[in-house]
C-alpha cells in the first residue's frame, strides 16, 4: 500500500509540476527556516564537544560585594576559591577559568613566528568538567597547577599551523610574554560557538605572576560538574553554608560582604539570563518565545500551502466523485490524500534541512548571531558535525513536516471529501 501511495504522489507531482514545484519550495523555505533558528539554539543548549556534560554543569560567575556605600561585581579573589569550592561533596570537579584578556600573542621558542592567539589560563578541573579528545600528550594536572609548571595545551589548528603537524607539536616549546612554555598536549579544537570551553592556548592559571593578588573582587569564574543531574539544590546549599561562614568572618574585620544570589545555576538559566542580579530579568522566559517563533514560522506558509493543495483536490475532484460512488469511506480517502501530501512534505523537509545545513556552513558568521549577537564578534568560525546532526534536530524537521502536512492538507482534504458525490462528478477542471 505504501508503495502505491508513492505512485500516486509521483503521478500527480507530474500531472501538476508547477504547483508541485511550488509547493516543494514553501515547505523547503519554511523548514529550513525553522532549522537554521534551531540549530541556532542546539549550539546553545544541547550537549556538544567539548560541553557535552551540559545537563550537569552547574556555573557560578559573578560575585557580587557589598561595604558600607560601596559595592561593585566581577568574578572571584583567589583567596577564596579553595575555602568555597574545594572538595565540594556534590560536584565530581571544578573547572576554574581566569577571565583576563584572553587574545595573547603566542610565539615559537627559537624562531620569529608569532600568532595572536585565543588563552585560557585554567585548572587541572577545567579538563575534567569539558571532555576535551586528546589528539596526543596529556591534560594539565593538579600538580603542574600547584607547581606552576610551565606547560601548554595547543589545539589541533595551532599545531599544524606552527609545527606542521600534531605528532611535531609534543615537546615543542612555545612563548607568552618571554615565558616558555612546554607543549604537552594536544586536543581537537573547540569551536568559538563554546565560548566558556574555546580556546587555542591552555595554560595552568598558576603561570601568571598576579594569579594570587588580593582584592575584594578577581578574575575567576567556576564551572561545576555535578555528580548527578538532580544534585542542583543541594550543591547550592553546600555552597551557600561555606559562603555564610566567609562573609561572617570578613565582617569581623573589615564589614565586607559578598553576595551570590541565585547561584550556582544551570546551564540553560546561564543561556537566557547570564546575569545573576535581582535588578536583571532577561530570560525569564527562556526559550518558550522562541518556540512560538516557530510555530508562527511554520503556520504563515501553511495557510499559503493550504489554498495550494486545495485547488489540487479539486483538480481531482472527478476522481474522488467516483471512488466514493463505488463505496470508497471518507477515512481511507482523507488517509490516501494527506499520506500524498506528506510525502511530499517530506521531499521538502528534506530539501529544507539541506538548504538549512548549506546556509548555517556557508554564513556560518552571520547565521548564529541570530540566536547570539556576541558572535558577530567572531570570524571564521568552525562548525562540527555534532552541531547540525544530533537526534532533536532530526525530530525537530520531522516534527515541523507533520505539523506543515497536518495543516496544510487535513483541512482542504476533509472539506473536499464532505461534497456530494454529485457535485464531485460534476467538477469542471
Amino acid at each position: 500500500m505504501i508503495k502505491n501511495y508513492f505512485k500516486q504522489a509521483w503521478a500527480s507531482a507530474c500531472h501538476n509540476k508547477v504547483s508541485t514545484c511550488l509547493y516543494l519550495s514553501g515547505v523547503a523555505l519554511a523548514v529550513a527556516t525553522v532549522m537554521i533558528l534551531s540549530i541556532g539554539f542546539h549550539t546553545k543548549l544541547s550537549p556538544i564537544y567539548p560541553e557535552n556534560n551540559r545537563d550537569r554543569m552547574a556555573y557560578v560567575q559573578t560575585c557580587w560585594w557589598e561595604r558600607e556605600n560601596s559595592s561593585g561585581n566581577w568574578g572571584f579573589p583567589w583567596q577564596m576559591l579553595d575555602p568555597i569550592f574545594g572538595n565540594l561533596k556534590n560536584a565530581e570537579a571544578v573547572a576554574i577559568r581566569n577571565e583576563s584578556r584572553q587574545t595573547n600573542l603566542i610565539g615559537v621558542e627559537g624562531s620569529d613566528k608569532e600568532l595572536k592567539l585565543n588563552t585560557q589560563w585554567v585548572n587541572d578541573g577545567f579538563f575534567q568538567v569539558y571532555t576535551y579528545e586528546f589528539l596526543a600528550g596529556s591534560p594539565i594536572t593538579a600538580a603542574e597547577v600547584a607547581s606552576a609548571s610551565k606547560v601548554a595545551i595547543i589545539d589541533r589548528l595551532t599545531a599544524e599551523t606552527m609545527f606542521g603537524s600534531v605528532e611535531d607539536a609534543i615537546g615543542k616549546t612555545i612563548t607568552y610574554a618571554s615565558t616558555p612554555l612546554t607543549i604537552k598536549g594536544v586536543v581537537r579544537e573547540a569551536s568559538r560557538l563554546t565560548p566558556m570551553s574555546y580556546a587555542n592556548v591552555y595554560i595552568p592559571l598558576t603561570i601568571r605572576d598576579d594569579y594570587n593578588e588580593e582584592g575584594e573582587a578577581g578574575p575567576y569564574r567556576i564551572i561545576i560538574l555535578l555528580r548527578e543531574k538532580g544534585d542542583m539544590e543541594s550543591l547550592r546549599a553546600e555552597i551557600s553554608s561555606r559562603f555564610e561562614v566567609w562573609n561572617k568572618t570578613l565582617a569581623k574585620v573589615d564589614d565586607l560582604k559578598y553576595i551570590l544570589f541565585d547561584q550556582p545555576r544551570s546551564h540553560y538559566d546561564l543561556t537566557f539570563n547570564p546575569w545573576s542580579s535581582p535588578y536583571y530579568d532577561a530570560g525569564e522566559n527562556g526559550i518558550e518565545e522562541y518556540v512560538w517563533i516557530g510555530l508562527v514560522l511554520l503556520l504563515v506558509p501553511a495557510l499559503n500551502l493550504s489554498g495550494l493543495i486545495s485547488g489540487n483536490i479539486r483538480r481531482r475532484a472527478n476522481e474522488i466523485g467516483i471512488r466514493k460512488s463505488f463505496g470508497a469511506a471518507r477515512t481511507r480517502l482523507l488517509g490516501e490524500l494527506v499520506t500524498e501530501n506528506f510525502i511530499l512534505t517530506l521531499a521538502g523537509s528534506i530539501i529544507g534541512l539541506g538548504l538549512a545545513w548549506v546556509l548555517v556552513y556557508c554564513f556560518r558568521d552571520w547565521v548564529f548571531t541570530i540566536s547570539d549577537s556576541y558572535v558577530a564578534m567572531y570570524s571564521d568560525t568552525s562548525v562540527h558535525f555534532d552541531m547540525l546532526f544530533s537526534p532533536v534536530l532530526f525530530l525537530i524537521a520531522l516534527g515541523a513536516a507533520l505539523l506543515l502536512n497536518t495543516v496544510s492538507s487535513l483541512v482542504p482534504a476533509w472539506h473536499s471529501l464532505r461534497r456530494p458525490i454529485v457535485e464531485s462528478l460534476n467538477q469542471k477542471l
